[in-house]
């Protein structure tokens, strides 16, 4: 979206990697930007997404680093999104809390 390509499903699944990045450092990515004009302009010129934060799981960044593919055309969709182990596991916890069956 930064470079003027559209707006679609594939910019919503970056912008839940922001939204996770944001949940386990309580700050946006790119948090050196303090302008939201100079984050713009600084993830238009990049070629990779954020940095991820210090101290995640693998399959968290795993999940990180689908959701900030470069390219939106390889981006998961968030059907895949939600088969990831980071996603899938949450899931199946939650699903056994609740008393109720989950399968895989």
């Amino acid at each position: 979206m930064c470079k003027g390509q559209g707006y679609g499903r594939q910019a919503d699944i970056w912008s839940v990697g922001c939204i996770v990045v944001e949940m386990l450092t309580s700050h946006h990515p790119w948090p050196e930007f303090q302008n939201p004009l100079s984050a713009l302009y600084a993830i238009a010129q990049a070629e990779t997404g954020p940095p991820l934060p210090d101290g995640i799981s693998d399959d968290c960044a795993s999940f990180l680093k689908a959701c900030f593919t470069y390219d939106p055309s390889q981006r998961p969709t968030a059907n895949k999104l939600l088969q990831h182990p980071f996603v899938a596991r949450s899931n199946l916890r939650a699903a056994n809390g609740l008393g109720l069956k989950h399968s895989l």
